[in-house]
Parts: C-alpha cells; sequence; structure tokens
C-alpha cells in the first residue's frame, strides 16, 4: 500500500458497542473520540459525528462497518439494523468530498495487518465481540468476503434467534450479547446480584463478572466458559478442516479477555473435530497489535491504495 506520509484521514469505526472516529495518519491516531451505544441510532447524526472537526490537512473519510457492505452501502448490519440501506459514500460525496470508502471492520483490522510486520503470507482474522467476523489474508490482502458469523451452529428448534434474522447463528450462541444473556440467566438461577464495578461505581460489566467467577472456580461461570469454548473450537476445527491457515489473529474485547481463560479448552475442542488433530498444534493464536485502532487503520490505508 501507497506510504500513508504527511497524509491525514478521517476514519469512523461503526460496530455492536457504539461508534468511534480518529483521524488517522500511517499508524498515528489523534483526536480519538468515542460514543457509547445508544448515542448514535439515525444516519443523520452518524454522518455528523463522521465530518465534525475536520483537520485541515484531511484527505478522505473512510468507514469501517459490521456489516455486509457493498460499494460503500450498508446491505445488512445485524446489530445495527438503523445501518440498513444507508448509502455511506454517497453520503460524503453530497457533502463534496470525493475521496470516501466504506468498508467492512474485519476487512479493515485486515489490511492494518500489512502494516505491522512481520508479515505472515497466509493468516485468518477472526473478531469476536459483540459480533462475529473473519477474513482470510494473503501477502496483506483480503481474500474474500466471508459471514462465518453467521454460520449455523444450532439446529434445534429452540435456537437462539440473531439480528440477521436467522436462528443458530454463531453470532447468537457465543456473540457477546448472547454471553451476557446466558449470564444474566445464570445469576438469577442462582439468586445472586452482578456487584458495583469500584472503578465506575456502575454495575460491573457482565463479562467482566464472569470472568472473575471463572478465575474463582465457580461451577456455573466454568460451566458458561466451557460450553462458549465448546462451540468455538468445534467451529475453527471446522475452518481449518476447510482451509487451514497457520495463523489465527484475534481482535474484540470478548477474544482479548476470554483467550487467556479458555484458549486451552478452544484447543482442546479444536484437537476433537479436526482431521489431523496434530494442526491444532500447528495453529498459531496471537492479539492484533492494535486490537482498538486496527479497522480504523485498515479503512484509511484501503482508502489510500484505492485513489492512489
Amino acid at each position: 500500500m501507497e506510504s500513508m506520509q504527511q497524509k491525514t484521514i478521517r476514519a469512523v469505526d461503526i460496530g455492536g458497542n457504539g461508534v468511534r472516529r480518529a483521524n488517522v495518519c500511517g499508524k498515528e491516531i489523534s483526536d480519538y473520540t468515542a460514543t457509547k451505544l445508544g448515542e448514535i441510532v439515525t444516519p443523520a447524526q452518524l454522518i455528523a459525528f463522521a465530518t465534525a472537526d475536520l483537520p485541515t490537512n484531511n484527505d478522505g473519510v473512510a468507514f469501517a462497518v459490521a456489516g455486509d457492505i457493498q460499494h460503500g452501502k450498508v446491505i445488512k448490519s445485524p446489530n445495527m439494523p438503523w445501518l440498513d440501506g444507508l448509502d455511506l459514500v454517497g453520503r460524503i460525496r453530497a457533502l463534496n468530498m470525493e475521496k470516501v470508502v466504506a468498508v467492512n471492520d474485519v476487512d479493515g483490522a485486515g489490511a492494518s495487518m500489512a502494516m505491522f510486520p512481520p508479515l505472515r503470507k497466509l493468516l485468518r482474522f477472526m473478531t469476536w465481540s459483540t459480533g462475529i467476523g473473519d477474513r482470510l489474508a494473503v501477502d496483506g490482502r483480503i481474500l474474500t468476503k466471508s459471514e462465518v458469523g453467521h454460520v449455523t451452529v444450532d439446529y434445534s428448534k429452540n435456537a437462539p434467534t440473531c439480528g440477521c434474522g436467522k436462528r443458530g447463528c454463531l453470532e447468537a450462541v457465543i456473540g457477546g450479547k448472547a454471553v451476557e444473556k446466558r449470564i444474566f440467566e445464570y445469576v438469577k438461577f442462582a439468586g445472586i446480584h452482578i456487584p458495583i464495578d469500584e472503578a465506575t461505581n456502575n454495575p460491573m460489566h457482565p463479562c467482566k463478572f464472569l470472568d472473575l467467577q471463572y478465575k474463582a472456580g465457580i461451577t456455573g461461570a466454568v460451566e458458561i466458559y466451557c460450553e462458549i469454548a465448546k462451540v468455538m473450537g468445534r467451529h475453527l476445527a471446522y475452518l481449518q478442516n476447510a482451509v487451514f491457515v497457520p495463523l489465527i489473529v484475534w481482535k474484540g474485547t470478548f477474544a482479548i479477555n476470554a483467550l487467556p481463560l479458555i484458549e486451552d479448552n478452544i484447543r482442546h475442542y479444536m484437537r476433537i473435530d479436526l482431521m489431523n488433530p496434530d494442526w491444532e498444534k500447528e495453529t498459531e493464536f496471537m492479539i492484533s497489535p492494535d486490537p482498538q485502532n486496527d479497522s480504523l487503520i485498515g479503512a484509511a490505508a484501503i482508502l489510500l491504495d484505492t485513489f492512489k
């Protein structure tokens, strides 16, 4: 990709936990601003946030969006249906800004890996947060689009409904919101309460509470995480049986916090379902070099590559 020296791009990341923006120059981030979930819920609010306080040397606007993006238009965003049908590129160009792209957030994160050597020839980039996404990258280039978060993993009549409208999707079973639902059910069944987080003076995040319960060996929490590890491990085995890649790069809040706790369990279930169990040992896991900003950095890189 062309060097981004002296070129500043306004990058906007739109995900299930809110909308973030920053000015990006190469791998450098400045003027980072984040909203909370529910603060931006209309296209007009999004466009206003995306274009507010642009620097004088701004050279374009790049969106990274969780969902199916085609030709700059949001076809479907399962966790943010208010985005469905929104022509992001068209809306920005209507403001007399010609350089604009909109890509899937995992595409952006995957593209950023080319900027963090050593670059592996073949890798799988996987996000695990509110949603679950996946891309294969070869020599720093995304190979193809995919929606592994919406692969069916539960075929039962009572399988949970996903934001995409289907039942039993991977995302609906072990995505961040699905895990939170499990935790609330566990808390209710156990007759306990999620405590106040002393750092914020608000109720502790459910997943943080689950982590603490798991580390303490509490049976209910151990059972929840064992089931999550089983589903993810078997899913990874399915992916590796189809197309083996030596490296899986993870991003997403849930992945960053959960993998240190359950990676061994995930790998256990991978071995069970892999055609060759030794492939589990040949599969390296690593966390994205910049998990908070990789989608922003990669989206900016894609814009510059598009308009070089």
